[in-house]
């Protein structure tokens, strides 16, 4: 018996599961979906702060050791998910859009149809605010995005620190593009993770067209003549081949896409003789311009017992907060990450702001293994440049889907980068020295009063870890210096499309929710039903 279906989709992380949903409401056609890793049915999947447990784990991820940095000579380690969700299953649920400003820089760099305009609608058609809809926003949508936190002390003294150095309240970090500080929206609805298998891919498998399949990792596209015909798998460590008669849409995201897209014969001349594969269509651009964030990381400690720590920071802490919230699905353990982001300008010059910056009102145990909570009371944060241009690379190693790659990893190597990063940290500063936050403060932990210059800044940046926001590895563009064309065809070839982070042509800040963004374009796209 043939595997045969009409589209198959590889991957079911933000895109690829987004893309099933959509997808399959636009057509009765025959979907597969291909991932890698198993079901999204681990408990800390869905308790947001259990996110804390699955980032350094190793049960629903891939780990990707990149090259040693030329700064530290250390190597950096990727992670991604591997599971239903992919990365909205294990990240820190963090839904910020992009603005107008990026995405008409997409539209210029491919063309009208990454518009502003075009993809608020589709933003809004799969969004349900808590905040309600509004022009910028969507409400009723599958997507539930909170944006209101429990009151707390510690947050409201950040906010007005900020207000006094010159960062407004907004209530929707999302609305607008300008300098502005709110608390962060998550993919969070009745305090549990709205991971894109919650959101999207549970509805669409609903649906008697649409087919997923666990554990199953895409090796290589096979092509009759130029246009792409089945692919290739190893379910549960046997090979299997799945035909597709309309098309193949690689989600696989911005590491495993262009690895996949090489061994597949389609890349670097160079890369596909050293994988011993027969080139289908050469093309310099596949696994280039990647660019991925530095974090900034800062930390102080604080005079009063206010924040999270009292309630986080030991055993019996941790379970009469975690008690409180298996009665209600209220309280911080139903948040994400970070509760308050700021995007600000490094330099008044700034069209838009390009430096975002986040607070917790929490205090991290630095001398932990891992991620810890403090017994002390305190304030943590991190930042990082919106959009950086120093580029990576990616490259697959072997035919074995699981060689590590090559990761050739850079950052911030120009000027304006590195003296926005020192910036940065000035500003958080700024922000600290206000009142009523400067009344609090005791001491900066992090990085400590010393660091201080640029030099000092990206050393302890080398410290402070990646953002996991790499992009443009099979990017779009209207030109010949792109992998994809800007409906998202793979160049040279037929039946073969990129639908993940990897088509974005500029890092565009966080990358969870421009990812669902392009899975649910690309069903507009393919279908020409908007």
């Amino acid at each position: 018996m043939i595997d045969q279906y009409d589209y198959i989709i590889i991957g079911a992380g933000a895109a690829g599961a987004t893309l099933a949903h959509e997808l399959s409401t636009r057509t009765n056609k025959s979907i597969l979906v291909l991932e890698s890793g198993g079901k999204d049915n681990d408990p800390w999947i869905h308790i947001p702060k259990g996110f804390a447990f699955l980032v350094g784990g190793k049960k629903h991820s891939f780990y990707y050791d990149t090259k040693p940095l030329r700064q530290s000579g250390q190597p950096d380690r990727w992670q991604r998910g591997r599971v239903d969700g992919g990365s909205t299953s294990v990240n820190g649920m963090q839904y910020d859009r992009a603005g107008k400003t990026y995405w008409n820089t997409v539209a210029d760099i491919a063309d009208d149809q990454w518009s502003w305009d075009k993809v608020l609608e589709t933003y809004k058609s799969f969004e349900d605010y808590d905040l309600g809809a509004s022009p910028t926003r969507g409400e009723g949508g599958p997507l539930g995005i909170m944006t209101k936190r429990d009151p707390e002390p510690l947050n409201d003294a950040v906010v007005e620190a900020a207000g006094a150095f010159g960062l407004p309240w907004t209530d929707d970090l999302n609305e607008h593009d300008g300098e502005r500080i709110s608390f962060i929206p998550n993919t969070v609805r009745k305090g549990l993770r709205q991971n894109t298998a919650v959101a999207f891919l549970d509805p669409a498998l609903k649906r008697p067209h649409v087919t997923r399949l666990n554990h199953a990792h895409a090796v290589r596209i096979q092509f009759d003549g130029k246009r792409a015909v089945a692919v290739e798998a190893l379910v549960k460590n046997h090979r299997r081949l799945f035909y597709a008669t309309e098309e193949i849409i690689l989600s696989a995201g911005p590491i495993e896409t262009p690895m996949l897209l090489e061994r597949s014969g389609i890349g670097q001349g160079e890369v596909l003789h050293k994988l011993g594969v027969t080139p289908v269509v050469e093309n310099p651009h596949v696994g280039e311009h990647a660019t991925e964030q530095r974090f900034f990381n800062y930390q102080w400690r604080i005079k009063e017992q206010m924040g999270y720590n009292q309630k986080l920071s030991s055993k019996v802490r941790q379970l009469l907060t975690g008690a409180k919230y298996l009665l209600t699905r209220e309280g911080v353990i139903g948040t994400g990450g970070y509760d308050l982001g700021g995007f600000v300008k490094s330099n008044p010059g700034e069209v838009t702001p390009d430096l975002f910056i986040m607070f917790s009102p929490f205090a991290l145990d630095y001398e932990a293994n891992g991620y810890a909570i403090h017994a002390d009371p305190g304030l943590s944060g991190t930042g990082y440049l919106v959009s950086p241009t120093t580029e990576s690379s990616i490259h697959a190693t072997s035919m074995d889907p699981f060689a590590p790659p090559i990761i050739d990893v850079r950052y911030l190597e120009e000027q304006w980068e590195q003296e926005a990063q020192r910036r940065g940290l000035e500003i958080v500063r700024e922000i600290a020295a206000k009142h009523p936050l400067a009344d609090l403060i005791t001491e900066e932990e992090a990085p400590g009063p010393e660091v201080r210059t640029t030099e000092e800044v990206l050393a302890h940046s080398w410290l402070s870890g990646n953002a996991f926001h790499a992009v443009a590895t099979a990017r779009m563009g209207s030109g010949d210096d792109s992998v994809l064309d800007p409906s998202l065809r793979v160049r040279g070839v037929e039946a073969l499309r990129v639908a993940d982070a990897s088509v974005l042509p500029k890092e565009p800040g966080n990358t969870m929710a421009p990812s669902i963004l392009v899975g649910a374009h690309a069903a507009r796209i393919i279908t020409g039903k908007y």
